[in-house]
């Protein structure tokens, strides 16, 4: 059997073979495994960029130079907690261990404390897809020397993907995780709001939508509503956005445009549901031209709130969590990722760079002008939908977390002070301890990272 390769994967999917090959096509050796439960998807020219496959665990790490470094991409649940005691009873002390699983960020910290008291290196990684490539975007979060270890293979594996040789880094603790959870929820957002954008057109142009739509536009939003747009996850990943949501909720960020998402991908079968219900479908007469911008209008306002929600949700563990997030390179990578919202992403970037700890997108000046002017356009897609019978549950929860904002005289703004700030209440104290003694300090007990 061969050994001393420098990379170990457990585990071969779509993302995990795909990072693996980019890695082999840069001169990175690379050993790899099946997991049970994993659907195996060896890419093509796996064999022969050079990659060794073997099977087995106890196989995959004597195959590895020590101290090595080990990938781990297993299912959630049973599985990836055996697949970890597994690759924790076969690795030794001064190994990395890189879990590259999807799981609750809660779980990843217990998992930490677990490699920690072997004096095995861990790094918590989520994998997602890219719009722009086979290859998935990376998200590494964990300690600042298990990161610097791993830096030279990120850098190998995604050049596209970082700004900088000293980038890569994007938090403490289990932030890949997390980060992860909270793209996977924008991302299912995003893919409910082209779906209702897309249905309001097509019911309110008809047959003349395919000549409206092909007329030239400057907003490349605008490719969304010509061509299919991002397409909703499996349902394991729809799971990721009910983490996220649940995660607003812990640590009290309103999240209510991913939440309406999450609820609404739920329906995926939408027309079998409807059956004993259904009626045709019918176009309604609407000005052309008026429905097209407003219904423009409304996705690119609908994904400013949607990406306001998901940076909020990260500011708030960044600050309450002692996550200590890079939000602009996360931005960054995001922004990498996708390709029609790639300008969109960059002024969200700048704004971040410019206001470092911005709470909230919408405290941003330029974001709140530009809200402000579109919203009227999500207030007339709304209305619309509601005047033809078509859910627009997504586009509803934007225009519900606008007013929210706008609106100076809610009735909790009479009862709290003006220089009201968060603090944890006694008897409802943070499910997670701050990171810098979770992953810092060895005399925290696994009990203080349960869930409550």
């Amino acid at each position: 059997m061969e050994v001393g390769f420098e990379i170990g994967l457990y585990g071969i999917d779509v993302l995990s073979g795909n990072l693996a090959r980019s890695m082999a096509q840069h001169d990175i050796s690379v050993s790899a495994s099946p997991c049970p439960g994993v659907a195996l998807a060896l890419p093509r020219d796996f064999i022969a960029l050079g990659v060794n496959v073997v099977a087995g665990l106890p196989a995959l790490t004597e195959s590895l130079r020590h101290p090595a470094i080990l990938i781990l991409r297993a299912p959630r649940g049973p599985l990836l907690d055996a697949a970890f005691a597994d690759a924790l009873a076969l690795l030794r002390g001064g190994d990395l261990l890189v879990d590259a699983s999807d799981s609750w960020f809660k779980d990843a910290s217990l998992r930490a404390r677990a490699a920690a008291a072997k004096d095995i290196s861990y790094l918590a990684m989520g994998l997602a897809p890219n719009e722009n490539s086979d290859y998935p975007i990376l998200l590494p979060g964990g300690r600042p020397e298990a990161v610097d270890r791993f830096r030279p293979f990120l850098h190998a594996a995604a050049p596209f993907a970082f700004a900088g040789p000293k980038a890569g880094s994007l938090g403490l603790g289990p932030s890949g995780h997390f980060i992860k959870m909270a793209h996977t929820a924008m991302e299912n957002a995003a893919a409910e709001i082209v779906r209702e954008c897309r249905t309001l057109l097509e019911r309110g142009l008809g047959a003349e939508a395919g000549d409206v739509l092909r007329t030239p536009r400057v907003d490349p939003l605008f490719e969304y509503l010509r061509s299919p747009g991002p397409l909703a996850g499996a349902p394991e990943d729809r799971e990721l956005a009910y983490w996220a949501v649940r995660a607003g909720h812990e640590l009290e960020t309103p999240l209510l445009t991913l939440e309406a998402a999450s609820g609404a991908r739920a329906w995926e079968n939408r027309e079998a549901l409807a059956e004993p219900f259904c009626q045709p479908h019918r176009s309604y007469p609407s000005d052309s031209e008026s429905l097209v911008v407003a219904v423009h209008g409304a996705m690119a306002v609908a994904f400013i709130i949607a990406y306001g929600e998901a940076l909020a949700l990260l500011n708030a563990a960044s600050d309450r969590l002692g996550f200590r997030m890079n939000i602009p390179e996360i931005i960054h990578l995001w922004r990498g990722g996708t390709a029609w919202r790639s300008r969109l992403l960059g002024e969200i970037q700048a704004a971040f760079e410019l206001t470092p700890g911005l709470p909230n997108l919408l405290f941003d000046d330029d974001f709140s002008e530009k809200v402000m002017e579109l919203q009227e356009h999500l207030r007339h897609a709304v209305w619309q939908g509601d005047e033809w019978n078509i859910p627009t549950p997504a586009l509803a929860a934007a225009l519900r977390y606008i007013d929210t904002f706008r609106d100076a005289w809610l009735p909790i703004n009479l009862v709290q002070p003006s220089d009201f700030h968060w603090t944890p209440r006694p008897d409802r104290p943070l499910a997670l301890a701050p990171v810098e003694s979770e992953w810092e300090e060895d005399s925290l007990t696994a009990s203080d990272t349960t869930l409550v």
